[in-house]
């Protein structure tokens, strides 16, 4: 924390962090075993989420995470990612894009 010049831009610094800690979390843990799908219907559509989120790489699965999880603004996440707003908002529309045509191409999943 003593390195970071300006004191606005912390709460940016230790996200940045965090999210490169969790980076290198994912890439070091073993590779995951599935489990048998229960039927619960939030389960299901739980589930769904994730293959059709499977498909996209991990910096737009990033986005996605701090879009809709984490609820961050595109101003906000902009800064996180030391990119134009603009950016954000057109990769966001890219990602969504992406996500509905693999939901048509596979009209048993949602």
């Amino acid at each position: 924390m003593h390195t970071v010049q300006q004191q606005e831009y912390a709460r940016t610094w230790l996200v940045r962090v965090f999210i490169n800690c969790c980076k290198d979390h994912l890439r070091k843990r073993p590779p995951t075993v599935q489990i048998e799908e229960h039927h619960i219907s939030e389960w299901v559509i739980y589930s769904d989420m994730e293959r059709l989120l499977e498909h996209l790489y991990l910096s737009e699965q990033q986005l996605v995470y701090t879009k809709y999880f984490q609820q961050l603004k595109n101003k906000e996440i902009a800064e996180l990612n030391q990119i134009p707003e603009s950016a954000v908002k057109s990769k966001l529309h890219y990602i969504l894009k992406k996500l509905r045509s693999f939901a048509k191409e596979k009209e048993d999943w949602l």
